[in-house]
């Protein structure tokens, strides 16, 4: 499976969301050490990780760190560089200079770690007007670590003045437009959908389907109830893309993607 469908976040403090995560149909479940785990329990949530690497034995896992003013080389980054976890999910990215600080601190982790070198991906969530002005380069600068954009669109509309009661929809449609331009441009592969705030069912189909016609392969979810309403909108996609003899590439880019 080349690029999942479906990456389910998991509090890495919460046993009960992890263990639920783990249970679940996702194609990816993320550890999560930023904005789902309160400021008084990030430690907790990072001291976890070893064990719950450890219960995702089988499960491809991703972990998602947060941004200091140090970019995001620190204690977090050390705690994740660890057998059994496929890539890093960067908030908040911006800047091309703490991106290549982190791979360089990366592969000395992984050597020492005993990680083969350079096989952790990087995903950078692209989360303000400065980080889309920078998108380009920031994925080519991932781009030796299969790096992938994210589309974070609850605080990129708060960075744009729209607030969070705007919907994701027109407003944001040149912004992950332009994610998907700069993917293509960098040569990585296309840009991952972030959350929808449409609840599971016919709306969060509708939103998953709008967001692939955009471009976008695979998107964050929150629930299993998420998981299987991304799940249908890329089954019926598969539907549509084989019924049609004459979009061979098509046809063959939803088979492996299912």
């Amino acid at each position: 499976m080349e690029h999942p469908r479906t990456y389910l976040f998991a509090p890495a403090h919460d046993g009960d969301r992890v263990t639920a995560a783990l249970r679940s149909s996702a194609d990816v479940v993320i550890f999560d050490l930023e904005d789902s785990v309160p400021p008084e329990m990030k430690v907790a949530a990072r001291d976890a990780l070893p064990g719950l690497l450890d219960a995702a034995a089988g499960r491809r896992v991703h972990v998602r760190i947060n941004r200091s003013d140090n970019g995001y080389v620190g204690d977090e980054l050390r705690a994740a560089v660890r057998s059994g976890v496929e890539a890093l999910r960067l908030p908040k990215v911006d800047d091309v200079t703490e991106v290549v600080a982190l791979i360089t601190e990366l592969d000395e982790l992984e050597r020492a770690g005993g990680v083969d070198v350079g096989s952790m991906q990087l995903f950078l969530t692209i989360e303000s007007a400065r980080g889309m002005f920078a998108a380009r380069d920031l994925a080519a600068a991932a781009r030796t670590r299969g790096g992938r954009l994210v589309f974070g669109a609850g605080d990129l509309r708060m960075d744009l003045g729209f607030g969070r009661r705007i919907e994701d929809g027109e407003p944001t449609l040149l912004s992950r437009s332009w994610l998907v331009l700069a993917s293509a441009a960098a040569g990585v592969g296309p840009p991952c959908d972030g959350f929808s705030s449409e609840p599971a069912g016919e709306a969060l189909v509708a939103a998953t389907k709008w967001g692939a016609s955009l471009g976008f392969v695979g998107k964050s979810v929150a629930s299993e109830a998420d998981v299987q309403a991304v799940h249908t909108a890329y089954a019926d996609l598969f539907t549509l893309a084989v019924s049609n003899p004459r979009n061979k590439r098509e046809k063959d880019t939803w088979l492996d993607q299912t």
